[in-house]
């Protein structure tokens, strides 16, 4: 790999449907090409990328739970994990491939249709090319 980006948030937060979520802050980075613009944005220069999320996401009502990762404000359906939980709370895990062509931004959102609470969560972004 040639960079790397740790960012993490464990204050809980709560998130309403169409809204990104909280990412937090930095915990580490390595080599180039790779930046946060706290809250919300990674922003990624051309290149290919192994993407993972971890979090717990809970629901106070009967909707689903999860997350959708946005590349330039755009869903990606296939990085994208939403289950019927109602009324509690679960790990949610996305994890991608991505390779940009020119510099992007990406960002993790609540698309469930109800507001979620989000515990904690890590972002974890390595470029592999």
């Amino acid at each position: 790999f040639s960079a790397a980006l740790l960012a993490a948030n464990s204050s809980p937060q709560s998130v309403n449907h169409g809204n990104n979520l909280n990412l937090g802050a930095t915990i580490d980075t390595v080599g180039s090409g790779i930046s946060f613009s706290a809250p919300h944005t990674i922003n990624l220069d051309p290149g290919s990328y192994v993407i993972s999320f971890n979090g717990l996401s809970n629901s106070t009502c009967s909707g689903n739970i999860g997350v959708t990762m946005k590349v330039g404000g755009f869903p990606v359906t296939t990085a994208t994990q939403y289950y019927g939980n109602g009324n509690g709370s679960g790990a949610v895990m996305v994890n991608h491939n991505l390779t940009v062509l020119s510099p992007t931004a990406i960002t993790f959102s609540n698309e469930s249709g109800d507001s979620l609470s989000y515990p904690s969560l890590s972002v974890s972004v390595i470029k592999v090319g």
